[in-house]
């Protein structure tokens, strides 16, 4: 499925918490555009929605790391042909996830 592409994780995760009695909890951002700006931010999906640029525009290799200097900014140069479909799919996978949950 669709879901398993996006996050292979899933189900492994899902089954070790129904086996183990566990009860889990399911955070995602509601909206779909900040959570598409923070995956480029971090580095995510090797470039396939953007990549993430700091103050000069420039390429900011920091990715995830930069989380742990907020002094230099990062912004996300985001690449509009391919990022609406990618909200598009983000969102309908997130309506199938919550509907298994």
């Amino acid at each position: 499925s669709d879901l398993l592409r996006w996050d292979p994780t899933f189900e492994v995760m899902a089954s070790f918490f129904r086996d183990s009695g566990i009860k889990g909890a399911l955070v995602f951002r509601r909206n779909t555009l900040d959570w598409n700006v923070c995956r480029v931010r971090d580095c995510f999906d090797a470039g396939a929605r953007g990549y993430p640029v700091g103050e000069d525009g420039k390429r900011d290799e920091r990715c995830f790391d930069r989380r742990k200097d907020p002094s230099h900014p990062t912004w996300a140069l985001l690449k509009a042909a391919r990022i609406v479909d990618k909200m598009q799919r983000d969102t309908v996978i997130r309506a199938d996830t919550a509907k298994r949950l």
